[in-house]
């Protein structure tokens, strides 16, 4: 069986590069941003690269930074200087059409990991497993979340240097809060009209829910 296995993998490798040399092309190598982001709840910039080396299949990766001057009208003036997201987006694309085809459909499948942490000052949250909130003086927020999103977009290139990509789609994101270093604790009654919809950040501990991306890249094309 082992050697059987070990076969089949040399023939596989062998198959993939002969067909990597008959599909052999010269490889495109693109850097975006991402306009959108800038206007979002939570502004960050984002940047990424994407590498395509044949017709069909492409390979990208998109970092987000966002720090206090980003955030700075959402912001307590005392948080400001405490507030930190980053995040990564691994991505594999399907391009429908010749990339040498100004106009392309394409199918992408996305994986994301988000972090953002802050000090909040004077608030409340309402522990995992409490149905009263905890209000505080200060204490240390962090929000992860993780998912993967199936997409679909159109990409338009002009004059083979300068491309504009739209996409949307939907998949299912973890999120995970934490309040942490919490100074002066006490309960209170608090009602929140829109936790039940997952849409705050008040209530501590794990949640999945359904998430949306939609947006556009505006990138140049080596």
């Amino acid at each position: 069986m082992k050697k059987y296995l070990i076969l089949t993998s040399l023939l596989l490798l062998f198959h993939l590069g002969v067909y990597s040399q008959s599909e052999e092309k010269k490889p495109k190598f693109e850097i975006h941003t991402t306009p959108l982001t800038m206007v979002d709840y939570t502004p960050r910039l984002r940047v990424g690269v994407e590498y395509q080396k044949s017709d069909k299949f492409a390979y990208g990766l998109d970092f987000g930074l966002g720090n206090h001057f980003l955030n700075q009208f959402r912001l307590q003036d005392d948080a400001k200087n405490k507030y930190r997201f980053w995040e990564v987006r691994p991505e594999l694309k399907y391009y429908f059409m010749n990339s040498n085809n100004p106009v392309s459909l394409y199918c992408a499948a996305e994986l994301f990991y988000l972090n953002t942490s802050s000090t909040i000052y004077d608030d409340h949250f309402y522990p995992e497993s409490a149905s009263t909130a905890i209000v505080y003086d200060r204490a240390g927020f962090q929000k992860q979340k993780m998912g993967a999103h199936l997409k679909a977009g159109l990409k338009i290139v002009a004059n083979n240097r300068f491309s504009l990509d739209f996409y949307f789609g939907g998949g299912i994101a973890h999120r995970k809060v934490n309040y942490t270093h919490i100074v002066n604790p006490r309960t209170e009654e608090f009602v929140e009209t829109n936790e039940e919809w997952g849409l705050g950040t008040k209530k501590e501990g794990n949640m999945s829910l359904f998430h949306v991306t939609l947006g556009f890249k505006v990138g140049y094309i080596f």
